[in-house]
């Protein structure tokens, strides 16, 4: 939204910033609405937009002064110049939007879009990436709507290799990671009972259905995962060749607390956090960056992938 016009995106911008603020305040002063639209525009256009949510019933003006949301969602304009429109057609049809949309709300879209040719953008390399895991638009959205009302999940997990389906209930989801390296989806959960974090791939997760509200802030949650974290950083050193800086950023893209230093010789120092469950995640990753990434900390995972390296020389013998 920030790449439109201030003028024309500030009343659909205002709208999505409402909604969101609403889930956490019941109800807003004249003040706080005019701090929430003068934080990213102009707040001379704050009359304007109040009068219309007011008049489409989106804005509800109580007998105490203050405002709460209303049963009505106003119609508000987004304009989108050419190519944004011909990106929005491209995006609709991609294997991802599936997974956020129902296929009618991507049609409307694509309607809206009017004449702007999507396969301008038909021809974008995309990382070579294996078959697209299978996974159920309903897991996807059932997560999403558990993650922004504070809500729990049961489903069933397809384990891997034995393939036996387990079932798991009272699960507190935090978020949802996507690689694009590899094109996979993640789910970061955390199982109160247990209390231990669970990093899901979602095309294992079945019969997603939600299962009552959870009592943790997000900062708790935040606390409760973290806990999961090394206590060393992962320090690695990346020639300057083959590619190997942009591939090392996508591979690690979603890694915490990352850092980049540039050395004298024109290689990198990267700096970044790993949770304890992907150790043999990392080497696995390592093994594929090769010769140009060298893993100079910690001992404890360099000891790891010289094992896996072992293992794999031992394999090639034989």
């Amino acid at each position: 939204m920030e790449l439109f016009h201030e003028y024309y995106s500030s009343q659909c911008q205002f709208a999505f910033d409402l909604l969101a603020m609403a889930k956490r305040k019941p109800c807003f002063s004249d003040q706080e609405l005019r701090d929430i639209l003068a934080e990213n525009h102009a707040p001379d256009l704050y009359l304007d937009i109040r009068k219309q949510f007011l008049d489409s019933g989106f804005l509800v003006k109580g007998e105490t002064g203050k405002y709460t949301l209303g049963d009505a969602f106003p119609p508000v304009r987004v304009p989108l110049p050419t190519l944004e429109r011909a990106y929005l057609k491209y995006l609709c049809d991609t294997p991802e939007a599936a997974l956020f949309l129902e296929q009618e709300t991507r049609d409307s879209i694509k309607v809206a879009c009017g004449q702007a040719g999507g396969e301008l953008f038909s021809q974008i390399q995309r990382p070579p990436t294996p078959p697209a895991p299978d996974i159920d638009p309903q897991t996807f959205r059932t997560l999403l709507e558990a993650i922004a009302r504070h809500q729990m999940v049961r489903y069933s997990f397809r384990t891997f290799g034995q393939e036996r389906l387990i079932p798991a209930a009272h699960i507190v989801p935090f978020r949802i990671e996507h690689s694009v390296l590899d094109g996979r989806w993640w789910a970061i959960l955390y199982n109160p009972e247990e209390d231990r974090p669970i990093k899901a791939r979602l095309e294992r997760l079945s019969g997603m259905e939600l299962d009552g509200f959870h009592a943790f802030t997000e900062k708790q949650l935040q606390e409760v995962i973290l806990r999961q974290v090394e206590k060393e950083p992962v320090v690695l050193r990346i020639s300057p060749q083959k590619n190997a800086l942009e591939r090392t950023f996508l591979t690690f893209e979603n890694a915490l607390d990352m850092s980049a230093q540039r050395l004298d010789d024109g290689s990198v120092r990267l700096r970044f956090s790993l949770f304890r469950f992907d150790r043999k995640d990392l080497v696995k990753k390592l093994l594929y960056l090769g010769e140009s990434v060298v893993l100079e900390q910690p001992p404890q995972l360099r000891e790891l992938l010289r094992e896996k390296l072992e293992q794999c020389l031992a394999q090639d013998s034989v």
